[in-house]
């Protein structure tokens, strides 16, 4: 059986967005999978606070779940800088069908390579 994977071996970032987190969650084992992953995994201030602001019941286990990620380390929060946040502004503008969480890791994404 041949074993494959999406993964490669370069050393790159991924940033992720709320949707990832979400299904993370919800697959019970997200915490494991991310442990396995060993690039640097961040999500923009912008998702983090879609994620953990929404306080109702039925997003509360995402919130936590979040939360965990952070604390542990496996996730770290990354901030736009003036640039990025001028792309952002000028994505959220042009692009209506883009929620917040979702236009900040396209900017993080295409800024920072």
């Amino acid at each position: 059986m041949i074993f494959s994977s999406s993964l490669s071996d370069d050393s790159a970032t991924y940033v992720v967005d709320t949707s990832v987190i979400i299904n993370l969650q919800h697959c019970k084992i997200g915490k494991a999978i991310m442990q396995c992953i060993g690039n640097r995994i961040v999500i923009p201030e912008v998702a983090t606070k879609e994620g953990t602001l929404n306080q109702y019941n039925e997003h509360l286990q995402t919130r936590e779940f979040l939360i965990d990620l952070l604390e542990s380390g496996l996730v770290q929060q990354i901030s736009l800088s003036d640039r990025e946040t001028k792309e952002y502004n000028r994505l959220m503008r042009e692009e209506r069908s883009l929620h917040d969480g979702e236009t900040g890791t396209i900017v993080l994404a295409k800024l920072r390579g």
